[in-house]
Protein backbone atom coordinates (compact mmCIF):
# COMPACT_ATOMS: atom_id res chain seq x y z
CA UNK A 1 0.00 0.00 0.00
CA UNK A 2 2.82 2.33 1.05
CA UNK A 3 4.56 1.66 -2.23
CA UNK A 4 1.50 1.93 -4.24
CA UNK A 5 0.61 5.74 -2.75
CA UNK A 6 5.19 6.83 -3.14
CA UNK A 7 4.24 5.37 -7.20
CA UNK A 8 1.05 7.77 -7.26
CA UNK A 9 2.76 10.30 -5.29
CA UNK A 10 5.56 10.44 -7.98
CA UNK A 11 3.23 10.24 -10.99
CA UNK A 12 1.52 13.47 -9.46
CA UNK A 13 4.76 15.25 -9.23
CA UNK A 14 5.93 14.41 -12.73
CA UNK A 15 3.06 15.35 -14.16
CA UNK A 16 2.93 18.29 -12.67
CA UNK A 17 6.65 19.45 -13.60
CA UNK A 18 5.65 18.81 -17.35
CA UNK A 19 2.74 20.57 -16.82
CA UNK A 20 4.22 23.68 -15.65
CA UNK A 21 7.00 23.12 -18.41
CA UNK A 22 4.36 23.40 -20.91
CA UNK A 23 2.42 26.34 -19.44
CA UNK A 24 5.62 28.37 -19.19
CA UNK A 25 6.47 27.34 -23.03
CA UNK A 26 3.12 28.84 -23.68
CA UNK A 27 3.81 31.88 -21.41
CA UNK A 28 6.74 32.53 -23.25
CA UNK A 29 5.57 32.20 -26.35
CA UNK A 30 2.95 34.76 -26.33
CA UNK A 31 4.72 37.26 -23.69
CA UNK A 32 8.16 37.49 -25.52
CA UNK A 33 9.43 40.29 -22.77
CA UNK A 34 9.33 38.15 -20.13
CA UNK A 35 12.13 35.60 -21.84
CA UNK A 36 14.45 37.96 -19.59
CA UNK A 37 12.83 36.70 -16.33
Amino acid sequence: MLIGRISLDNLKFTLNIKTFSVFRKFILQFLPENRRL
